[in-house]
């Protein structure tokens, strides 16, 4: 149930009241819901599905909200005495942004309640308590240029920087059927059809213990990890974002819907702009698209922090950008990549310094790249020439670029191991003759009866000539032809 939201004008804080009576076992919650000055029409509203879920067509809709709110605010939903009369309120300051409040009225059967339950209300009112808005949840703080409005008790955090929205609510999702039966309990579809039709406020699902903000941090404890923990980003602050995970730390770069295992840290906006979430243990982070919205929802943690201040983080990343830049113009090129790989990964805080490391980067080893090439152009020269020292130069300066880089290893290790494998059979092939030729040779002697000289020629090319494979140990489908020195 929604009484229609009425206009802040230049209040501050509002307080919200509502006489429940229920009938059965219900669980019931009064909330301030907020809305930004240009509305946005919920897509569902006046669907076939939504009137076949309501049951009562138009009259129904006009039950609920049929714009999307900015942000959520209110207690945990409660069982009341069933067949009396009890007096909700609500309170709280206004968030950045705000053009309206509404009431909503919610509520959920208690698992096992009969269908005839129901829930009686009077005496909703919405009350300005600018005059006494100190009282009322709620607080406002400013990092460098950055808002954050933060009701401890409710985790409820939006975030303002200059004209952009970072962070435009929090709120919550019970926990799969899937998920509780992980963790022993059982799931509540109640709560999941409501969260479907009003976000839901943290406490319905978990219980924050402590909501700390300070020199630009926002810390957030949870006594209860239960369900997940949803954070509603406007999908321009959101256009890209990088996750961290597993036990490496890297960030990776992503764009739209997707689902990331393992993610120990969540960073969007770029500059000045920026956000980071940071959790205590790795969990699993789902991105949807709502709308003007992206979601990221993960498991709720028991400590999870978001940071609004880089600036340490942006001087360590210029700091590493210099250092790279130095390594660069002193030829020390894989220390060069390894450093503008560790700005893009693990310091990815500073936008000017990132746009370089990936200028560089790519500048760096597509000159590797085509260093590379210009080796297998010179193998296939030295291939028509089978020239022992043709091939020992391309296996030195093959050496000399693996070291300029981490990246190509592999394609480098194979042109090492194709043309290692050429030269040994080239020098394989001329043992073979000479091997041949001496024979030949000691042969002659000892028909000749020079016995001892055919057996120092035997003995060498016995001992210094030895014919392992032949020609087939090229591997590359030729043949090892006459050239190259002979010793």
């Amino acid at each position: 149930m929604c009484p229609k939201p009425v206009d802040v004008a230049r209040r501050t804080a509002f307080r919200a009241s509502a006489q429940v009576r229920t009938d059965g076992r219900v669980r019931v919650g009064l909330r301030l819901v907020f809305f930004e000055k240009a509305p946005i029409v919920l897509p569902s509203v006046g669907s076939e599905e939504d009137g076949e879920e309501s049951g009562d067509g138009a009259a129904a809709n006009a039950e609920r909200f049929t714009r999307v709110p900015l942000a959520v605010t209110g207690d945990a939903l409660k069982e009341l005495e069933p067949n009396s009369w009890t007096t909700l309120e609500v309170a709280s300051k206004l968030p950045p942004d705000v053009a309206e409040v509404g009431i909503a009225i919610v509520a959920v059967l208690v698992d096992g309640a009969t269908e005839d339950a129901r829930v009686a209300v009077d005496e909703i009112a919405l009350l300005d308590a600018t005059s006494d808005a100190e009282t009322c949840p709620g607080s406002s703080s400013e990092f460098a240029g950055t808002t954050l409005f933060a009701q401890a008790e409710r985790a409820l955090v939006r975030v303002r920087s200059g004209a952009s929205v970072l962070l435009a609510s929090m709120s919550a999702l019970p926990a799969t059927a899937a998920e509780g039966k992980a963790e022993g309990k059982s799931a509540d579809p109640a709560l999941s059809a409501l969260a479907e039709a009003l976000a839901l406020p943290c406490p319905d699902v978990f219980a924050p213990s402590g909501l700390v903000v300070e020199n630009g941090l926002a810390k957030l404890d949870v006594a209860d990890a239960r369900g997940r923990m949803v954070l509603h980003v406007p999908r321009e602050a959101a256009s890209s974002y990088r996750v961290r995970g597993g036990d490496a730390g890297k960030f990776e770069q992503h764009a739209g819907a997707g689902v990331h295992e393992a993610c120990t840290g969540l960073l969007w906006g770029s500059g000045q702009q920026a956000l980071l979430l940071e959790v205590d243990t790795a969990t699993r982070l789902a991105v949807q698209s709502a709308g003007e919205m992206l979601l990221f929802i993960l498991d709720t943690p028991r400590s999870a922090t978001l940071r609004l201040d880089f600036q340490e983080q942006r001087l360590e990343s210029m700091r590493l950008a210099r250092a790279a830049e130095a390594a660069r113009s002193e030829g020390r090129s894989a220390e060069a990549l390894r450093t503008y790989r560790k700005i893009i990964q693990e310091k990815p805080f500073d936008e000017q310094a990132v746009r370089t490391a990936r200028s560089a980067r790519a500048t760096m080893l597509g000159e590797a790249q085509n260093r590379l090439v210009e080796l297998e152009r010179d193998f296939d020269e030295a291939r028509a020439f089978q020239y022992d020292g043709l091939f020992e130069s391309l296996l030195a300066r093959a050496a000399e670029l693996d070291k300029t880089q981490d990246e190509l290893k592999e394609a480098i290790a194979a042109f090492r191991q194709k043309v290692q494998g050429r030269l040994d059979a080239v020098r394989s092939a001329r043992a073979e003759r000479r091997s041949t030729t001496l024979t030949r040779l000691a042969d002659a002697l000892a028909a000749s009866k020079q016995e001892r000289l055919a057996r120092v020629v035997r003995d060498f090319v016995k001992t210094r000539l030895p014919v392992s494979g032949g020609a087939g140990a090229a591997g590359d489908g030729d043949e090892a032809s006459d050239g190259g020195r002979d010793e």
